[in-house]
């Protein structure tokens, strides 16, 4: 489990620390005081053997590739530092864009048509052991694509693994089929099912069908004479509440991310939501969410299941001038400090 995270010069965050993270860890503050660097940075952690995969992460939010590259640091550093404390070790991360004597060289060659349109960032990572290093070299051309160079001291892999669900992949192609086919391996679509017809009446069904050669998830309903429907076509929230269900319930992670999971959710499903975290945190699987919503909070704060626990925890998170805090709330404490959450969420 992750215990805490220390970032230095990522995005907007020059210097902070979150700790006392918990099996189920809520982040709330106002607008752009850290939270998706944070998560971005804990995303980060959780790869950070495989640097192709660092900079797909930090490149999530858009823009064109070069400057999205140099808005990676904060303003004035050319690298980024992101140590995790898992048990009794670290994992350490830190990320160059490029070393600065190198990034004027080329931009002089590009000037003068003698060098590729492309920018190079380096990735080194080391283990919670400290016996697993890796320096990967990737390089990031001007549309965005990524090749990546990697050479090891070891054929180690990071013990860390999770899975991080952003607000962004809900319409990324192909989302939907790998989020059934993780639901359908661990045996749980027929729970997803029953959760869904909650707020979709009639549902009965979904599965993957060949359409012309591609493979399509599809919707199958009770009603008579009605056709399955692609799942691509249908709202937000169904989308989204498959997604994340396929996080929490699927096999393989043990830490999930999730950037503000209420997005695009009725209130029915925020409430199975709710419960399947809750479960899922129970049976020893990390969750950390960033979120907006109180009624989310309440939900997870209230559910059952959790009177007898010291989490859900809240980690109230501020940014002042590049120097992240976080005050960090166990469940007893957020239920008492309710009214300030709400003014956290409010501001």
């Amino acid at each position: 489990m992750i215990e805490a995270v220390e970032i230095s010069n990522l995005r907007g965050i020059k210097a902070g620390r979150v700790e006392a993270l918990s099996p189920l860890s809520i982040l709330v503050g106002p607008n752009n005081s850290g939270k998706s660097t944070v998560l971005e940075a804990l995303a980060t952690g959780l790869v950070g053997g495989d640097a192709g995969l660092v900079v797909k992460n930090l490149l999530r939010r858009g823009g064109p590739a070069f400057d999205a590259l140099d808005h990676i640091a904060s303003e004035g550093a050319t690298s980024a530092h992101v140590k995790l404390a898992v048990g009794k070790g670290e994992h350490e991360i830190s990320i160059e864009l490029g070393r600065q004597k190198e990034i004027e060289r080329m931009a002089e060659l590009r000037a003068q048509g003698l060098a590729d349109d492309a920018r190079r960032v380096y990735v080194f990572f080391r283990g919670a052991d400290g016996a697993f290093f890796q320096e990967s070299d990737v390089y990031v051309d001007s549309t965005g694509r990524l090749s990546t160079t990697a050479s090891s001291s070891d054929d180690s892999r990071p013990s860390l693994v999770g899975t991080f669900v952003d607000v962004e992949s809900v319409r990324a192609s192909g989302a939907l089929e790998d989020a059934y086919t993780a639901i359908d391996r661990a045996q749980k679509t027929a729970d997803l099912v029953v959760a869904l017809r909650r707020s979709m009446a009639g549902l009965q069904d979904l599965r993957i069908l060949k359409v012309r050669g591609d493979f399509i998830l599809h919707a199958f309903f009770d009603k008579q004479g009605v056709l399955p429907v692609p799942a691509y076509v249908g709202g937000d929230g169904f989308k989204r509440f498959l997604q994340l269900g396929a996080a929490v319930l699927a096999p393989g992670g043990q830490i999930v991310l999730l950037e503000e999971p209420e997005c695009f959710q009725h209130p029915r499903y925020l409430a199975e939501l709710a419960s399947l975290l809750v479960t899922a945190a129970a049976k020893g699987r990390q969750i950390i969410l960033s979120t907006h919503s109180m009624e989310l909070i309440d939900l997870l704060l209230h559910t059952e299941s959790t009177h007898q626990r010291t989490w859900p925890s809240v980690h109230r998170l501020r940014l002042v001038d590049g120097q992240l805090s976080a005050v960090a709330l166990d469940r007893e404490r957020s239920l008492t400090a309710r009214d300030e959450l709400l003014e956290d969420l409010r501001t």
